[in-house]
C-alpha cells in the first residue's frame, strides 16, 4: 500500500509516520510538508491513499483546499481516498468544512493512535 503524507508540522509527520509504519509495516508512505510537493509526489507514485493535513498556505502560496481540489482533478489521484487532517480549533472554520467536503474522511487532532487507526484501517483493508 502506498501512502502520501502531506503535512507541515515536522513532528505531527514523524508521529503519523511511525504510527502507520506499526499498524501496517509494509505500507510505502511518501511525506511532503509542501502541497506542491506532494501533487508531484501523486503523479510519481501509484498511491492508495493520501493524508493532507489543514494549512492555510503551503509553500508557493497552494492553500489546503486547492492541493484537494488538485487532488480530485488529476488523473492520477482522481479516485484516491483522501482523509483530511485539521486542528480541532480550526474544525468550524469555512477553510476546514471546504477541505472536509472534498475528502472521504478526516481527523481531528490532536488524535490517538487508536483514532488514527480507525479512520485508515477502512481504507487499508481494501488495498491489501
Amino acid at each position: 500500500m502506498n501512502v502520501l503524507l502531506v503535512e507541515r508540522d515536522r513532528v505531527a509527520c514523524e508521529a503519523i509516520f511511525e504510527l502507520l509504519q506499526l499498524e501496517w509495516p509494509d505500507m510505502q508512505i511518501y511525506s511532503t510538508d509542501n502541497g506542491a510537493a506532494g501533487l508531484d509526489l501523486a503523479k510519481e507514485h501509484d498511491l492508495d491513499l493520501i493524508l493532507l493535513a489543514y494549512s492555510r498556505r503551503f509553500e508557493g502560496g497552494l492553500d489546503d483546499v486547492d492541493v484537494a481540489s488538485a487532488f480530485r482533478h488529476m488523473a492520477e489521484s482522481k479516485s484516491v481516498p483522501l482523509i483530511a487532517i485539521i486542528p480541532s480549533s480550526f474544525a468550524g472554520s469555512a477553510t476546514a468544512v471546504d477541505l472536509i467536503a472534498k475528502c472521504n474522511a478526516w481527523l481531528l487532532k490532536p488524535f490517538s493512535a487508536e483514532r488514527l487507526y480507525q479512520v485508515v484501517s477502512p481504507f487499508a483493508l481494501t488495498t491489501v
